[in-house]
Formats: C-alpha cells, structure tokens, sequence
C-alpha cells in the first residue's frame, strides 16, 4: 500500500506533505530436485550415430562445455549432475523422429513436496516443430496436469539460441564444432499449491500423443531436461 497527503497553500504551494508505507513479504526456497536416477545420457559423445555415449549422439556436436554442481540459469538455482559422479549419465533424452532409438518416455521422476512453481532448464535437438513433447505433473491426490512443451514458444532448437515469448535463455556455450548451442529456462506454476505433487513424467511427442491420429505428420524433436528446480512459497510476513 502506498498514501500520500499532501496539504496545498493558497498561492498553490504545498506546506505539509506525509508518506506512508507498507509491505507484505512472501518468503520463498527454491530446491533442486534430485533427477540422478532418472538421467539416460551424459553431455559428452564421441561417435555419432553409433548409440552409445551421450547427448543427443551427435559425436562432438554435444554439449560437454555443459557446467556442473550449483549453477544459475536465467535467475534460478539449478544443480547439474556431473557425470563423472551418476556413471557417466547426466540428463535425461527422449526419442524423436531422427534418434527414434532413445525412450519415448521417462517416467516416475520423484518429487514428493508441495512446490508453488517448477523450472525445467531444458533444450531440444531438431526442434522446430510445436509439438515437442510434455511433463505431466502427478499429484498425490491421483490427479495429475500437463505442460506442452512448444516448439520456439516454451523450448527452443539447442543450436539456434534466442529468446522465446514463454522461457528465458538459460546455459549458453559455444560447442566443440565452434557453434553457440543454448538451453532454456520455462517456469510452470502450479495450479495446485496445497498438494503434493508426487512425481513428474517427461514424454516425447510421440508419447503424448498416444492413440490420436497425426492427421498432419512431421518431425518431431529429440527433447532434452538438464535439471528441475522446485520453489516453495512460505507464509506472509
């Protein structure tokens, strides 16, 4: 709340002024999930094409230059898994029309907490289609709620680094080819603060799309989730 009083003199001055002024703070924290479990490949590869290595199995057109441990990315706080420590895996990669070996879901991501919000700092190879895949949020409850994730909307092509109307940029690196290759930054806030949520599952497109007809087929992208933070509101103050 703001006021103001002003008191006027009669040639139009003012001879007396007040201020008044009062806030409400809302305390947060923001936790970093644990996605180590999950996580099916690592930010480096040697041999493309060969199914083994890791990102998105490009050689060295990866994302090795990737920093790991507590790192910032448009303003929050995410941990990045080093691989070195999760036996060589430190993102989770789903299958898309030109890498159709990876899965086409991961699902059963952990989180058991209230969180108000969640940010996925993600990206996706082959990435200009709008259907890019989806989270589904899991509550405890049983219920559950879907985040598309959009093509140059939510989640843009790892090799073509700029802002999008719904995510920030996040980690942007030039790569081992010499080219700038970046991730993304969505933030999803949740319209159910006082349950917990569960879980998370992470589909491709394919995935999400099930049993429903693509009455006009294209490629799909090979989407990538590097990390996940939670925050949670507190208490007015």
């Amino acid at each position: 709340q703001l006021r103001l009083c002003f008191l006027p003199e009669m040639n139009g001055g003012i001879r007396h002024a007040e201020a008044a002024f009062s806030f409400e703070m809302c305390p947060y924290e923001v936790i970093p999930l644990d996605l180590s479990s999950a996580m099916n490949m690592g930010f480096k590869d040697e041999c493309a094409d060969d199914q083994k290595g890791g990102w998105t199995d490009q050689g060295t057109n990866d994302f090795r230059m990737m920093p790991t441990g507590a790192v910032e990315a448009a303003g929050v706080a995410f941990r990045i898994i080093d691989p070195a420590e999760n036996y060589d895996k430190s993102c989770l990669v789903l299958a898309g029309t030109d890498r159709p070996k990876f899965p086409l879901s991961i699902r059963g991501i952990k989180v058991n907490r209230k969180f108000s919000r969640l940010y996925f700092l993600h990206t996706a190879a082959w990435g200009g289609a709008a259907d890019a895949g989806r989270y589904r949020i899991n509550y405890a409850d049983g219920r559950s709620v879907d985040l598309p994730l959009v093509g140059n909307r939510n989640i843009g092509d790892w090799w073509n680094p700029r802002r999008l109307p719904e995510a920030k940029t996040g980690i942007v690196r030039p790569n081992g080819g010499g080219h700038e290759v970046a991730t993304w930054v969505a933030e999803w806030e949740n319209p159910k603060t006082d349950v917990e949520i569960r879980s998370i599952d992470f589909l491709s497109a394919a995935e999400a799309r099930g049993s429903e007809i693509d009455w006009l087929p294209t490629g799909t992208p090979v989407p990538v989730l590097v990390a996940v933070t939670g925050e949670k509101s507190g208490e007015r103050l």
